[in-house]
């Protein structure tokens, strides 16, 4: 190693020393501001379905084969507060595909805390509805097919359910919002 390498390493050792020896420099900017009774607050805002018999979170709530003129059927799902915020909720129908002739003619009646909320077709649906007091809301949900339309034999359709909260505007996407979704599937049989 020559002379001029010894001199370098010799300086970095003892930069290195002196660096490990020194706390703090002068060359610090410390600025602190204090803000008297500021009160910072955090909350959630969720909401989740359940069934009712056993408590779980079902993904799909309707899965109807063979459906016939006149028939029906029965679902019921809890609506539930899961975080700390009272909320508002819609219950609308989206993404209907499958046979446009079935789920137009599908209807559908809403029953909570035994009474009617809706009654009409499936895609025209929409309900609002404040959460309960006890933080969770019953509702009773018949599908029905009324026609015997020979048009809707052997056909299907696919569609959801969703609970949406919302603040000031139920189409909002921003701000605090939440949204459960239940898929849905309906196929008619022959007659």
């Amino acid at each position: 190693m020559n002379l001029r390498s010894k001199a370098l390493l010799a300086m970095v050792m003892l930069l290195g020393c002196f660096l490990m020896a020194t706390s703090r420099t002068s060359a610090d900017i410390f600025d602190e501001d204090v803000v008297q009774n500021n009160l910072f607050d955090m909350t959630t805002l969720e909401l989740s379905q359940r069934h009712t018999a056993n408590g779980t979170k079902p993904i799909q709530l309707f899965n109807v084969f063979q459906l016939q003129p006149q028939g029906y059927d029965i679902a019921a799902i809890r609506i539930k507060k899961e975080g700390e915020l009272d909320f508002q909720y819609r219950l609308k129908v989206v993404n209907a595909t499958g046979s446009d002739a079935l789920c137009n003619a599908l209807e559908t009646e809403i029953l909570f805390d035994r009474t009617n909320v809706y009654e009409g077709t499936l895609k025209n649906l929409v309900a609002d509805k404040n959460i309960n007091a006890d933080h969770q809301d019953d509702w009773i949900i018949f599908l029905k097919l009324n026609s015997n339309d020979v048009h809707l034999k052997n056909q299907r359709c696919d569609f959801q359910f969703v609970f949406k909260t919302w603040g000031s505007n139920a189409d909002d996407q921003s701000g605090f919002w939440d949204e459960a979704v239940l898929t849905n599937t309906v196929i008619t049989g022959t007659w």
